[in-house]
């Protein structure tokens, strides 16, 4: 396994000195394993440095649109160009049509403030 760094300080670490979790993020979606969307992986060097980082995290909000904006965006990024319809959207994120609408609006609302996720508004 590669080395890794410690989020908190930055000091590189062998596989076998690592502290990891995963920890609940609405901004975390896997590329390819949606099981794991939702959970943000941490690396650490030490105790201290891991739950540093895990409280960080745990005082952003949760917010679902953001992660069904993420499925979104995965399921869109693996499609053929414009061969996702309302209805395969659904079945790609296993979400529901007023999910779908809920997160496309969040997305967009962020998007408008600052776009810096390199996507643009979602499309409707």
């Amino acid at each position: 396994m590669e080395p890794t760094l410690c989020d908190i300080c930055g000091r590189v670490l062998a596989a076998s000195q690592a502290r990891t979790a995963l920890v609940p993020d609405s901004s975390a979606v896997h590329p390819t394993r949606p099981h794991l969307d939702g959970l943000r992986p941490v690396t650490a060097c030490g105790a201290n440095h891991l739950a540093a980082v895990t409280a960080e995290l745990a005082t952003r909000d949760w917010v679902d649109e953001e992660l069904w904006a993420g499925q979104i965006i995965r399921a869109l990024n693996a499609a053929v160009p414009d061969a996702l319809g309302g209805d395969d959207l659904a079945r790609a994120t296993a979400l529901t049509r007023d999910q779908i609408e809920r997160a496309v609006t969040w997305h967009n609302t962020q998007v408008r403030r600052c776009d810096l996720t390199g996507f643009g508004p979602l499309p409707l």
